[in-house]
């Protein structure tokens, strides 16, 4: 009866103990900031010279058939001409 008793009062004790442990590190991991930081105004930077400058980048196009042929064609004709160089060790 004393044993039963005993093992019941362990039990509940550490129930006890980890609900307070939770609880515990619940509360650590909430931060309240007791010193309060005010917000300052953001004021936006004024138009660069940049943005009137007539070199502006262009805006990108599609690219055609034709010019993925004439890309790959150039690509194949570099890449014969490194093979005839360096003996067809080409990385």
């Amino acid at each position: 009866m004393i044993r039963r008793t005993c093992l019941a009062l362990t039990r509940v004790a550490l129930i006890l103990a980890a609900l307070c442990w939770g609880m515990a590190l619940v509360g650590a991991q909430t931060t309240t900031n007791p010193q309060f930081i005010p917000q300052t105004t953001v004021q936006a930077p004024a138009q660069s010279q940049s943005a009137n400058s007539p070199l502006l980048p262009k805006k990108m196009k599609r690219t055609t058939n034709e010019e993925r042929r004439a890309a790959a064609a150039r690509h194949a004709d570099r890449r014969a001409a490194q093979l005839r160089k360096h003996h067809g060790q080409v990385k």
